[in-house]
């Protein structure tokens, strides 16, 4: 039910008559293949998105958004999407990481209210150009993106991102969703990025790498030490991350109804 729900929000927010028209045919799919999507799965996803046949334009509370033709880009932004994360973003001032950034959803989300800098990383060459777009629309001066991914070494590795459901780019593809190879992107260490931008400590970091989470924290050297709270997903047969970060003198929480956990610097006095 909360898919149909989102869906109509999508139409409602829609910022003018040419992005709700391009909703329309999105509406019909989702409601007709919603009785069948235990059996279509990631299909049913697929199949509904093909529904949105331009691009568009949505605005929320969180900003304005320009969303790709037959992708998940509309879905993603909705703020009731991993609703149950909202409170985590709640960063007044400081420094935001945002590691797989996509198009900008949490980027645009911290960047509208912090007093601070926002630090956008997306290595997929199609997901950044709307990144850009987004960062533009909402009239952003505190963002520095990076067109790249972070790793624990730099050099350059083969991105695979999926055609429709845009927001799975990984470097380890799975046979639950089918990949294409987009191309070679570069790789680079997050130290070094954080040395060029002379920053100190990160208030706040996002991190959303399909699987490459350890790598990339790995490759934070001594600012591991300097970083407050981490977000970052992690499923039930993987906690390679949650142990790294445990060693590092960080305390896990589990987020409710989420596959993501927030990691709290056992340095850093917590308000």
């Amino acid at each position: 039910m909360e898919i149909l729900i989102r869906a109509f929000d999508h139409f409602r927010r829609a910022k003018n008559i040419s992005s709700k028209l391009s909703l329309i045919p999105f509406l019909f799919l989702t409601l007709f293949f919603y009785p069948f999507q235990s059996i279509l799965k990631f299909k049913y996803h697929e199949l509904r998105f093909l529904g949105i046949f331009s691009d568009l334009i949505l605005q929320n509370r969180d900003g304005v958004f320009y969303c790709r033709k037959k992708t998940e880009d509309v879905e993603l932004i909705n703020p009731s999407y991993e609703g149950e994360l909202r409170k985590f973003f709640d960063l007044k001032r400081g420094i935001f990481v945002d590691v797989g950034a996509h198009i900008g959803k949490y980027t645009i989300m911290v960047g509208n209210k912090i007093d601070g800098k926002v630090i956008s990383i997306e290595p997929g060459p199609s997901n950044f150009k709307i990144l850009m777009k987004n960062i533009k629309l909402n009239f952003l001066k505190n963002v520095t993106p990076f067109n790249l991914a972070l790793s624990n070494k730099n050099g350059k590795r083969k991105l695979f991102v999926s055609k429709i459901l845009k927001g799975c780019s990984t470097f380890y593809p799975t046979l639950k969703i089918k990949y294409q190879k987009e191309r070679e992107v570069e790789t680079k260490r997050c130290d070094e990025i954080l040395d060029l931008l002379n920053i100190s400590k990160i208030d706040l970091m996002k991190i959303d790498a399909e699987c490459a989470e350890k790598e990339i924290l790995e490759g934070m050297g001594d600012y591991l030490k300097k970083t407050e709270k981490i977000i970052y997903e992690e499923w039930e047969d993987e906690r390679e991350t949650s142990s790294f970060l445990k060693k590092a003198n960080f305390k896990i929480i589990n987020i409710d109804n989420s596959s993501c956990k927030i990691a709290i610097n056992k340095n850093f006095k917590i308000n």
